[in-house]
């Protein structure tokens, strides 16, 4: 019998795997929170530098293996696999209800969880001015499988926190839209039933 399951272990000691979970929870709120702006901003003098290392490039005649060093960050997504997700999810719970309360003791709580105070921070900025998690009291994150990991196989999950935007974008909440797919291929079904039996019965 196995006891004691709800702690999975990730293959580390107890202080690893908490910094652990803490940076991927810095990392899924720090995506969140990107500046659109500076992001474009970072994209055009990379582009930049493309065409000049691709001009010095073609001077030297040399081909080097590392094009692009850093692929940009995507927002509100994290990629990694699915054990670890499942890990951070109630670190990110907790921190996203701390961000909903909003006051000075939240804010001390939540930057014990999260590696970088300005994160933090600007999170609770965030929540204040936008109301972001208002409908939701647990559940704030979604993660759906991308595909396997080509070293060791592991399933990779892109995760992303559940917010109006997100919700708007994906046609509603996971439950509702799983139901409304079931009855599409259930109507489906039915239909491709009846198209068959009407031949027979003739």
């Amino acid at each position: 019998m196995r006891h004691r399951k709800s702690n999975v272990k990730l293959g580390r000691t107890a202080s690893h795997r908490r910094m652990l979970l803490r940076m991927l929870v810095t990392n899924l709120f720090s995506n969140f929170l990107i500046d659109d702006e500076a992001e474009k901003a970072k994209e055009a003098r990379r582009a930049v530098l493309k065409g000049e290392q691709d001009t010095e490039k073609s001077r030297n005649k040399k081909k080097t293996s590392k094009e692009d060093p850093q692929p940009l960050r995507k927002k509100n997504r994290l990629v990694t696999t699915i054990d670890k997700v499942k890990a951070m999810k109630p670190l990110v719970d907790k921190v996203a209800i701390l961000a909903k309360k909003g006051d000075k003791v939240s804010l001390l709580r939540a930057q014990t969880i999260l590696t970088r105070g300005s994160v933090a921070s600007r999170l609770f900025e965030e929540v204040k001015n936008t109301d972001l998690f208002k409908d939701r009291e647990c559940g704030f994150l979604s993660y759906g499988r991308i595909g396997l990991r080509s070293g060791d196989a592991a399933v990779m999950v892109a995760a992303s926190l559940i917010t109006p935007d997100y919700v708007k974008a994906t046609g509603g909440a996971g439950a509702v839209r799983g139901m409304r797919d079931r009855r599409k291929r259930v109507e489906a079904s039915r239909k491709r039933q009846a198209e068959l039996e009407g031949p027979a019965a003739d």
